[in-house]
């Protein structure tokens, strides 16, 4: 996969899209519907990228009383006082550009223990998301002897 960019994984998956004000039943309807990703991008009135649903912090919000005792009182009012996709994304976030190496972006997705990556124009748009059976895939191909 050397000289590779992500440009040359198109297409991507496709990405699930909220704005801001979603409530919390659109957003678990949307995972229903999409249960292949991981993600909600949150975008704003001019479809830039403002942040991420994770799956996994949707479901412990709807099953707070689940939480183990010793977790954390901010982390469990933060799921607790959620109602909108705003309350709920997270914004410090790991992306890529399609002219980004593919080993840049493999590298950060080992560090950062993730599955899938936003790809996004140069507006900050999101065309889609790189993911780690895509980048298998590509490497099966490589590799078939």
């Amino acid at each position: 996969m050397n000289k590779k960019t992500v440009r040359d994984f198109r297409p991507y998956e496709p990405p699930l899209v909220v704005g801001e004000d979603a409530d919390i039943i659109t957003l678990v309807g949307e995972f229903i519907r999409n249960p292949t990703l991981h993600h909600l991008c949150v975008i704003d009135k001019d479809r830039r990228l403002l942040g991420l649903i994770n799956r996994k912090r949707l479901f412990k919000s709807l099953f707070l009383h689940h939480l183990s005792p010793d977790t954390r009182l901010s982390k469990i009012i933060g799921l607790l006082t959620a109602e909108r996709s705003s309350d709920l994304m997270v914004t410090h976030l790991i992306t890529c550009t399609e002219d980004d190496s593919i080993h840049d972006v493999i590298r950060e997705m080992i560090e950062h223990k993730i599955r899938e990556v936003p790809v996004l124009d140069g507006q900050e748009r999101v065309l889609g998301f790189i993911t780690i059976p895509m980048i298998m895939r590509e490497w099966l191909e490589e590799n078939r002897c």
